[in-house]
């Protein structure tokens, strides 16, 4: 399968075949970033599924960021922690403590951001796990 085909998989509808897909690319990721913004319009398609597999997509590339493309684009990770989903707002918490690993001159953009998250839209029983989430980035 050539790199197109796989990454084009990333938008498909079956979660299976595209989770499969994104766990390939997550592997080899130093292949993929030619293909950042393909992360950039998940991340901006308003689909709970396709935005976590932008947001992982993306980090899985923060090693190779040598253009800094990931520091322009951190509100559309802000953006999708406004979301009721909850696997939806801990996976982007998981893709932003990655970021952060590789790329430490954004922690304090991070962090800042989380010292304000806002849990209204989050059910009372996931707050804590949302809270927690937040604690291990922002310690």
């Amino acid at each position: 399968m050539t790199n197109e085909e796989l990454i084009a998989l990333l938008w498909n509808k079956d979660n299976n075949k595209a989770y499969a897909a994104l766990k390939e690319v997550e592997a080899a990721s130093s292949c993929y970033y030619d293909y950042f913004e393909q992360g950039v319009k998940l991340l901006q398609s308003g689909k709970n599924l396709l935005i976590v597999r932008g947001a992982r997509f993306i980090a899985s590339l923060a090693l190779y960021d040598v253009d800094n493309k990931i520091d322009n684009i951190l509100p559309l990770f802000f953006e999708a922690l406004a979301s009721d989903k909850v696997t939806q707002v801990r996976q982007v918490l998981a893709s932003l403590s990655k970021i952060i690993k590789v790329k430490p001159a954004l922690r304090q953009e991070i962090k800042e951001e989380l010292s304000h998250y806002y849990y209204a839209s989050i059910s009372d029983s996931s707050k804590s796990l949302i809270a927690k989430d937040i604690l291990k980035i922002i310690g």
